[in-house]
C-alpha cells in the first residue's frame, strides 16, 4: 500500500502511544519495507463476516513475511479487500497479525486510528463496545473500539490493557 515517507517508526510510535497513553501504555513501532506478495487483484478479507481466523490470502502474507517474533504484533497494510471500501481492518482477538486496508482510509490519521483499533483486538483482546454493551449502537460513541473514529478508552478497557482477558479459540 502507498504511504508517505512521514509514516515512519517515530511517527507510528508517537501516534499509537498518544492514543494508548490514557491507559498508561507505550508502543515501540517499526515500519518494515514493502513486502511483495503474489495474490489475486482483490484481497480475500473474509467478506462473509464469519471470519474467526485468517483467510488464505492473510496466511500467504504472513508466510511470505516469515516467522513472527514472540511478544510482537504485526499490522500488514494491504489494498483492495473483496468486501469493498467500507472495510477498514481485521485482527482476530489474541492474535499477532492484523490487516489494515490502507486504500480505504482518507488520511494517515485515520489509518493510525484503525491500526490502534486492530491492535486493541489482537494485543489486549478488546471487544467492540457495541458487543460488550448491547444497549450501545454501533458507531455511536467516541470509543476506540467503536466504529465512529474515536480514540477514547473506558476504565474497564484500561484494566484489560493491563490484564488482557483470555480468548477461547473456536477451533
Amino acid at each position: 500500500a502507498k504511504i508517505s515517507a512521514n509514516f515512519n517508526d517515530q511517527y507510528v510510535t508517537r501516534e499509537l502511544t498518544n492514543i494508548y497513553r490514557q491507559a498508561v501504555t507505550e508502543w515501540r513501532a517499526s515500519v518494515a519495507p514493502k513486502l511483495e506478495v503474489d495474490l489475486d487483484e482483490l484481497f480475500d478479507d473474509g467478506e462473509s463476516g464469519l471470519l474467526s481466523n485468517y483467510t488464505s490470502d492473510m496466511k500467504e502474507v504472513i508466510r511470505t513475511f516469515g516467522r513472527l517474533q514472540d511478544e510482537t504484533y504485526y499490522i500488514f497494510l494491504v489494498e483492495k479487500p473483496k468486501s469493498g471500501r467500507s472495510t477498514l481492518g481485521y485482527m482476530p482477538r489474541s492474535k499477532q497479525a492484523g490487516f489494515v486496508f490502507a486504500d480505504n482510509h482518507g488520511s494517515e490519521a485515520e489509518l493510525l486510528r484503525t491500526i490502534a483499533h486492530e491492535l486493541g483486538h489482537g494485543t489486549f483482546n478488546l471487544k467492540h463496545t457495541f458487543t460488550e454493551i448491547p444497549s450501545l449502537s454501533q458507531g455511536t460513541t467516541d470509543n476506540l473500539m467503536d466504529y465512529a473514529n474515536g480514540t477514547f478508552l473506558n476504565k474497564y478497557q484500561w484494566d484489560h490493557v493491563h490484564d488482557p482477558q483470555g480468548v477461547i479459540p473456536l477451533f
